[in-house]
């Protein structure tokens, strides 16, 4: 499948690629490719330091169908998403996690 979802920091923030545009009002940090029938590997496109601070809880959009999209991508799908190498990458995706659990 040829599926990319990318994820902003944010609830809400998410565009499936290509049946949706790329957005144009917030930065992609994360692109979650589909690779077979049901796994996913993740790959980070965003800038370093700047998914620190998801901590807070806001919201990109009031629409509630984004923000369960965005927990789905983030949370749901966890145990058949493969997480970025990189340690310190790694570790920032499963803060990410993290945080969307409690969405």
């Amino acid at each position: 499948s040829k599926t990319i979802v990318f994820l902003g920091n944010k609830p809400g923030e998410i565009v499936e690629w290509p049946n949706e545009k790329l957005p144009e009002d917030w930065h992609p940090v994360w692109a979650v490719a589909k690779s077979g029938k049901d796994s996913w590997n993740v790959h980070f496109c965003g800038q370093l330091g700047i998914t620190e601070d998801n901590s807070k809880q806001d919201f990109a959009t009031p629409d509630k169908r984004n923000i369960k999209q965005w927990k789905e991508a983030v949370w749901y799908r966890r145990k058949r998403t493969n997480a970025p190498k990189i340690k310190t990458i790694k570790d920032m995706w499963i803060k990410c996690q993290e945080f969307a659990e409690h969405v």
